[in-house]
C-alpha cells in the first residue's frame, strides 16, 4: 500500500511531534504544515526530498527541532526559518548542500544545535552564526570547507562542541575561539592543518577533548594546553610530529588518553605529571620510552633493541604493554578502554561512547 502523505498529515493535526522518517517522500507541497501551529518536532529524514519550498514552515511558530537528514536537498531558501524563532535544533546532515544562505539563521536566536555534516558545503558565510547567541553545538564534518577566516564563531559565547572533521582546511586562524570561553570539544580531524596557533586554547578552562589527527602537524607550541585543567582526551595520530615540548600536559591532571600513533617521534620528554594511557605505535623509536608513572598501552610496530629491552625489563614492568591493535579499526572508540577518571566519566564524550550513540559525533 502506497504511503499517502496528505492523508497522514491530516490525521495528525494538533500533534506536537510528527515523524516521517523513511517514507520515500520526494515532494513537499507548499502549505503542507500550515495548520500545525503547535508542532514542536518534525522528522523528515531518510527520504528523497530534493527541495524545501520557501514558506514551508511559516506557520510552525512553535517548531523546536527539525530533522532533514539523509535526503537529496541541494539548496535551502534564505528565509526558510524567518518565522521559526523557537528552533533549538536543526539537522540537515547527509544531503547535497554546496552553500549556505548568509541570513538563514538570522531569526533563530534560540538555536542551540546545528548539524550540517556530510554535505558539499564550501564555506561558512561571514556572520552566519552571528544571531545565535545560545548556540552550543556546531557539527560540519565531511564537507569541502577550505578556510575559517570569516571567524564564524565570534558571536557564539556559549559554544561548546565543534566538529570540522573531514574538510579541506589548511589554517586554524589565531583567535578562532577567543569569543568562545565555554569550548569543551574540538574535532578537526582529516584536514590539512600544518600548525595549531600559539594561544589557541588560552581561555578554555573547560576544554576536555581535542582531536587534530590526520593532518600535517610537524610540531606543537610550548604551553599549548597550559590553561586547560579539565583536558581528558588528546588525539594527534597520523601527523608528522617529530618532537613534543616538555611539560605539554603538565597542567592537565585529569588527562586519561593521549594518542600519538603514526607520527615521526624518536623520543619523548616528560609530558605529564600523572598517568594517562598513551598510544605510540607507528613512530620511529628504537627503544621503549620510559615513563616512571605512565601506563603505556600500545608499543606495537616499534623497532626495538632486544638487548636494551632486556636490560630495562624491570623498568618496563612498571608500564603496561599489550598486543598490537593494528588490526582494529582506527576510530578512537575502538581503542582499548582505560580505567577512566571521574572527570572523564562525567563528560559528554564519555557518556556518548558508553551509550554507543555516535550519530552526532564525527571524527
Amino acid at each position: 500500500m502506497d504511503f499517502n502523505l496528505i492523508d497522514y498529515i491530516e490525521r495528525r493535526r494538533g500533534k506536537k511531534k510528527i515523524k516521517l522518517h523513511g517514507k520515500n517522500i520526494t515532494y513537499l507541497p507548499l502549505g503542507l504544515f500550515d495548520a500545525f501551529e503547535s508542532l514542536e518536532v518534525l522528522d523528515l529524514s531518510g527520504n528523497q526530498i530534493d527541495e524545501i519550498p520557501r514558506g514551508l514552515f511559516d506557520f510552525c511558530g512553535n517548531l523546536k527541532k527539525l530533522i532533514l537528514d539523509n535526503n537529496r536537498i541541494r539548496k535551502i531558501p534564505a528565509d526558510l526559518f524567518e518565522y521559526n524563532r523557537a528552533l533549538i535544533k536543526i539537522s540537515i546532515k547527509k544531503n547535497l548542500l554546496t552553500e549556505l544562505p548568509d541570513r538563514l539563521l538570522n531569526n533563530c536566536e534560540r538555536l542551540e544545535e546545528i548539524y550540517l555534516d556530510e554535505n558539499q558545503i564550501r564555506e561558512i558565510p561571514p556572520g552566519f552564526f552571528d544571531y545565535c547567541p545560545h548556540l552550543n553545538t556546531i557539527y560540519m564534518g565531511i564537507n569541502e570547507i577550505k578556510d575559517l577566516f570569516s571567524y564564524p564563531f565570534d558571536h557564539c559565547p556559549k559554544l561548546q562542541y565543534v566538529s570540522l572533521t573531514g574538510n579541506e582546511i589548511e589554517v586554524i586562524p589565531k583567535g578562532l575561539f577567543d569569543a568562545c570561553p565555554a569550548l569543551t570539544e574540538f574535532f578537526i580531524t582529516s584536514n590539512r592543518i600544518k600548525e595549531i596557533p600559539q594561544g589557541l586554547f588560552d581561555i578554555h578552562a573547560d576544554l576536555e577533548w581535542v582531536d587534530v589527527s590526520g593532518n600535517q602537524l610537524t610540531h606543537l607550541h610550548q604551553g599549548l594546553f597550559d590553561n586547560c585543567p579539565k583536558l581528558i582526551v588528546v588525539q594527534f595520530e597520523d601527523n608528522q610530529l617529530t618532537s613534543l615540548p616538555p611539560g605539554l600536559f603538565a597542567h592537565s591532571p585529569h588527562l586519561a588518553r593521549v594518542v600519538l600513533m603514526n607520527n615521526r617521534l624518536t623520543a619523548l620528554p616528560k609530558l605529564f605529571n600523572d598517568a594517562p594511557i598513551i598510544y605510540l605505535s607507528g613512530n620511529e623509536f628504537d627503544q621503549i620510552p620510559y615513563f616512571p608513572q605512565v601506563k603505556i598501552e600500545d608499543l606495537s610496530r616499534l623497532q626495538l633493541d632486544v638487548h636494551a629491552i632486556q636490560e630495562r625489563n624491570q623498568q618496563v614492568r612498571k608500564s603496561r604493554v599489550v598486543d598490537d591493535i593494528e588490526t582494529l579499526p582506527r576510530q578512537p572508540w575502538n581503542y582499548p578502554q582505560p580505567v577512566f577518571s571521574s572527570a572523564w566519566r562525567g563528560s559528554r564524550a564519555y557518556q556518548e561512547l558508553e551509550a554507543g550513540d555516535l550519530e552526532d559525533m564525527d571524527f
